[in-house]
């Protein structure tokens, strides 16, 4: 009986309605109120359709003291350009392309990137608008494409150099020589010259150059 007293003066809507029936004193009304309003106070009121560009952000704004970090998106396109940029800077993308660093990256002990290497890869980086962690990324991933081509490189040398035997320097110039007559590119001339091509690949330029005469035959 008691657990419905507070409820004797109300009008029988009230008294009978669900949302009241687990209520058992006015304590428990007075705290589910202070609830509510506590819920309301944080609540983010959406605008309607038709709301202008001030509502819009005013919702912005409040999202954005409500849940730290999210990103809104506006509809108007100057006001959504403003926006992109701002995430993309707290996403990690530098104004300055001189921010992008390879300090804490795990580079390849064989590989080392200069001062032109790294202005170069600034440059890349900035055109495609990378964040700090996808520069890491990217330098990462170019230190192991070139260990893997030095080592190539090397393999390549050493494997020409048991087949030529003595004949290596001689060889390897004069295919290089070849290639640079009949207007091959100049890293195909180096590559030739440096023995850092493949056998197979050495063997059809140097049949060209001792075809034309460009080298003597060696046994």
């Amino acid at each position: 009986m008691a657990e419905q007293d507070w409820k004797s003066g109300l009008p029988d809507d009230l008294t009978l309605n669900p949302a009241l029936q687990d209520v058992k004193d006015v304590a428990g009304l007075a705290k589910r109120f202070i609830d509510t309003q506590a819920m309301v106070g944080a609540s983010i009121r959406i605008p309607g359709k038709d709301a202008g560009p001030e509502a819009h952000k005013a919702l912005a704004a409040s999202i954005a003291e409500k849940v730290p970090g999210i990103i809104y998106l506006p509809d108007d396109p100057a006001a959504r350009e403003v926006a992109v940029k701002d995430a993309w800077k707290k996403l990690g993308r530098p104004d300055d392309p001189k921010a992008y660093s390879v300090d804490g990256v795990e580079l390849e002990p064989s590989v080392t990137f200069s001062e032109a290497d790294l202005e170069a890869m600034r440059a890349a980086a900035t055109r495609r608008g990378y964040t700090k962690e996808q520069f890491r990324a990217l330098a990462k991933e170019l230190s192991e494409t070139r260990a893997v081509a030095a080592k190539v490189e090397k393999d390549n040398r050493a494997a020409l150099q048991r087949e030529l035997g003595a004949a290596f320097e001689e060889r390897t110039l004069a295919a290089s020589l070849s290639a640079e007559k009949r207007g091959f590119p100049e890293e195909v001339a180096r590559a030739l010259r440096n023995g850092s091509v493949d056998v197979k690949t050495f063997k059809a330029f140097d049949a060209v150059a001792r075809g034309f005469g460009e080298t003597r035959q060696v046994a």
